[in-house]
């Protein structure tokens, strides 16, 4: 064999040996990083679709709470109209339709038409369209309760039409049955209908029978409606004669069928979701109940009138993870949990509706969720199965063409790392110009490619948190700097934003041109926080400013009408599901008087120097932005006690939780108050905060706080 031979066989395996162990070590490598990417998507698509159900289950109830407070709002409404018809002394000749007649006896009544959202149970056991009537309103007597002997609540309770009619008209989706039923017997219900069974009293329904026994308004468990066999939750009051004593019940019904339709059957990320309303606290014991209950769900069936609806209860094989869900439930958190139901792997995520009657309650397999991230890891295998292909055939190529690169295989590797270790140093020093000059498909390619691709992103990221902190001094800057100086009050404000940007407003308004010794103080709250509620807080400033400086402002019963104005834009520019609670005072200083307007904040309260006591000023109204027909009424009280401490806050204040979840309170805060009432305003104002900081500890805020005093100078 020659010398020639000898030495390319020499070469050869030399440069054979290594790309061998290098091929193999290549190959495992690409198999590892395979698996390895398809593990980080799995994790992250996982974690992605999993806050994605967190975050709809919480908007979905935000959906609820919202409607729910239409519906509340909607009955103090109609009891005080309810209440108002009892006072009444002549007779009012008001047509009078008794529910027989809309069952075809006696004369036709107007309006009657099948309605197909009023389903009944047909003779056939199929749901169809009830008779029902939105001009006129029915009676119903009580068994044993003659009609001559009640004839002027029957005259009194014919004249609720407009009233029913009315806020019928603004939520026609939304509520079923409107009626009152009175301790004489005579029960009135709209939309008109008939269908009542034999024997029907409302006096011992159970929504009667709870308003009645607590004296408040209550929403019921769910009961079998009469007159068509759905399944309602009924919220219902108390209402008074004018003697001041009980005389009945009025209540409105909600669809159970109507709640989920508006939740859209569950999250989107499956379709075996399963959607629940649960009682915050109900637990039972032994044997039966033993797991959350539910008040709410499309299994329950229609049965008889009378019976109660035979409630299920919730539970899971994971009895340690499933009582950390029932506490967080009692407690008002929303939360996620990964437990079993049913023996399937799912997700539960949860959301409090209100503080008194329910949680909505999403139960989601995590076999659904987790379709999205299979397909990822099929792709992620494909494409490794791929690139291992063409490695191996360039591993052909390469021990022909070995002996060639092996020269230049080094520089192949080594500059491409400095073109991109020298980009680096660039962006290091602010320069987002700089590229890595790198070409090719190999792993040093790609990795320049997605280096590239990721300067823009994180240039844009550096600008976004430029902007953030410029917005944050343009909202700081939107807060009084100073309290306006008001002969014979003292006043303060102070807002502490949980994020760089935040939702609470509070403003000290300059009237002195409109009004002579008035000025405007204003305090607000938008739902949820960061940069949306801070473009909705700035929004409403702006209108409450423009409209509270025109000629007239601040002439008695002009706050309504600003209100109103101030709502009717907002809720017809702002995306549904954002509102904003808002109270707007005008103080007059040489009258001592106060006039306000209240769109659904919390009360504002006024300290008795006297007493210490903390009375509340009476709130009404809706939050802005979410009825655009709403009209807003004024509120007047006098304020001219020396001494005298009026609080207005946003309830991030009260709601504030420590490190053992437990609440601030308000009974808190006023104790801070009384201790201080001797101090100025703007030391009240302090001392609260302070307290507050103090009871938090380390626990990060949740929420924005805000706190304005007015104290009238002794």
């Amino acid at each position: 064999m020659s010398i020639r031979w000898k030495l390319l066989l020499l070469l050869l395996g030399i440069a054979l040996v290594p790309l061998a162990v290098v091929g193999w070590h290549a190959r495992s490598t690409i198999r590892s990083l395979g698996t390895n990417i398809a593990a980080q998507e799995r994790e992250t698509l996982t974690r992605e679709l999993t806050e994605r159900l967190r975050v709809t289950v919480e908007d979905r109830a935000d959906l609820i709470r919202a409607q729910k407070t239409l519906v509340e709002l909607a009955l103090e409404r109609i009891a005080t109209e309810a209440e108002g018809r009892l006072a009444l002394r002549e007779p009012t000749g008001a047509p009078v339709y008794f529910a027989h007649q809309f069952d075809g006896v006696g004369q036709p009544q107007p309006g009657l038409h099948p309605s197909e959202r009023h389903l009944r149970v047909g003779t056939k056991g199929k749901p169809e369209p009830k008779p029902i009537s939105l001009d006129a309103v029915n009676i119903v007597l009580a068994p044993g309760v003659a009609a001559n002997t009640v004839s002027d609540d029957i005259d009194r309770m014919a004249t609720m039409l407009p009233a029913y009619k009315g806020l019928y008209a603004r939520q026609p989706d939304l509520l079923f049955w409107m009626y009152t039923a009175l301790e004489s017997g005579v029960h009135v219900s709209f939309p008109g209908h008939g269908g009542y069974p034999e024997g029907y009293d409302p006096r011992y329904r159970p929504w009667y029978e709870l308003a009645k026994q607590t004296g408040e308004r209550r929403w019921s468990a769910p009961i079998v409606d009469a007159t068509t066999r759905r399944l309602i939750l009924t919220l219902s009051m108390p209402i008074k004669g004018p003697d001041g004593n009980f005389a009945g019940v009025t209540a409105l019904d909600v669809q159970i069928l109507d709640i989920f339709e508006r939740v859209a059957r569950g999250p989107a990320t499956s379709t075996e979701a399963e959607t629940y309303l649960v009682d915050h606290a109900a637990r039972g014991g032994g044997g039966v109940g033993t797991g959350v209950r539910v008040i709410a769900h499309r299994s329950y069936e229609a049965s008889d009138w009378r019976a109660a609806i035979e409630m299920n209860w919730l539970s899971s094989d994971d009895a340690e993870v499933f009582e950390q869900m029932k506490a967080d439930i009692a407690a008002l958190r929303s939360g996620l949990y990964r437990m079993p139901f049913e023996g399937q792997d799912s997700l539960w995520a949860f959301a409090p509706v209100d503080d008194q009657t329910a949680t909505l309650l999403f139960i989601v397999p995590f076999s659904g969720i987790l379709d999205e991230v299979a397909a990822v890891e099929k792709l992620v295998a494909n494409q490794t199965t791929a690139h291992l292909g063409i490695s191996a055939a360039m591993a052909v190529v390469m021990i022909i063409i070995v002996s060639v690169i092996a020269i230049f295989a080094s520089r192949a590797v080594t500059d491409p790392a400095r073109a991109l270790a020298a980009a680096a140093e660039q962006i290091a020093e602010g320069d987002f110009e700089a590229r890595a000059e790198v070409s090719g498909t190999d792993e040093i390619g790609r990795l320049a490619e997605r280096f590239n691709a990721m300067i823009p992103q994180l240039e844009d990221r550096m600008r976004v948190r430029d902007a953030l902190t410029v917005a944050m001094e343009v909202q700081q800057h939107l807060l009084p700097a100073t309290a306006p100086v008001v002969p014979g009050f003292d006043i303060a404000g102070h807002s502490i934003y949980c994020e760089d940007t935040g939702g609470d407003y509070y403003d000290f308004i300059d009237l002195s041109d409109v009004g002579e010794g008035c000025v405007g103080i204003a305090v607000g709250d938008v739902s949820g926080h960061g940069v949306a509620a801070a473009l909705l807080m700035t929004t409403v400033r702006a209108l409450l400013r423009s409209r509270a400086l025109r000629p007239g402002s601040v002439e008695p019963g002009t706050l309504g009408v600003l209100m109103t104005e101030i709502n009717h834009q907002l809720a017809n520019d702002v995306h549904r599901g954002r509102f904003m609670t808002l109270v707007y005072i005008v103080l007059e200083s040489e009258t001592g008087t106060l006039r306000w307007i209240n769109a659904g904040h919390d009360p504002m309260t006024v300290n008795d120097p006297e007493t210490g006591a903390f009375n509340e000023l009476t709130a009404v109204g809706i939050p802005l932005g979410i009825e655009p027909d709403w009209t807003y009424e004024e509120q007047t009280a006098p304020f001219n006690r020396p001494g005298s401490v009026l609080i207005a806050g946003t309830d991030g204040f009260w709601e504030t939780r420590n490190a053992e979840g437990v609440v601030f309170g308000k009974e808190a805060m006023f104790d801070v108050i009384r201790s201080h009432a001797d101090r100025s305003a703007s030391e009240i104002c302090h001392a609260v905060h302070a307290a507050l900081a103090a009871f938090r500890g380390d626990v990060q805020a949740a929420d924005d706080v805000t706190l304005v005093v007015i104290k009238v100078a002794s």
